[in-house]
């Protein structure tokens, strides 16, 4: 797992031990991985904000990117998996740490056409650089 640094680059910061974010705690992609089957994204979120939260999630081959579009927000160039608004959690305040009882799962299903090294993220759209992503290969169904 890794927490993203979503500059024009997307940069990735490796830690040893990473507890996710304020609002990302885990993610995960399960399923085929190979090119059309079918994954399923999950992550774990928080709702510490008294507002609505914009959670959205995308993925890419990095490993193709062009100079130009390296210079391309992440969440501009990537193809979107899926998102959510979560609803405003008045009673809590974002640095507040909750238990796993009051962690959210999102899922969203996808498919990738074309083999390769991917990278896929969960944003927020208020702070799009607080976001959470994991690396996984898709291969030929051969």
């Amino acid at each position: 797992m890794f927490l993203i640094a979503l500059s024009p680059t997307c940069g990735v910061s490796f830690r040893e031990h990473f507890n996710g974010t304020e609002t990302f705690k885990n993610i995960n992609i399960t399923g085929d991985q190979v090119v059309g089957g079918k994954l399923t994204l999950t992550v774990d979120v928080t709702q510490t904000y008294p507002v609505p939260l914009d959670v959205a999630c995308y993925y890419e081959d990095a490993t193709k990117l062009t100079d130009d579009q390296k210079k391309v927000a992440f969440q501009e160039r990537a193809a979107k998996i899926g998102g959510t608004t979560l609803p405003p959690a008045p009673e809590h305040k974002p640095q507040d740490k909750l238990d796993e009882s009051q962690h959210q799962t999102l899922s969203f299903d996808f498919s990738i056409p074309k083999s390769g090294q991917y990278f896929a993220a969960c944003i927020t759209t208020a702070a799009p650089e607080n976001g959470y992503g994991k690396v996984f290969r898709i291969r030929d169904a051969s």
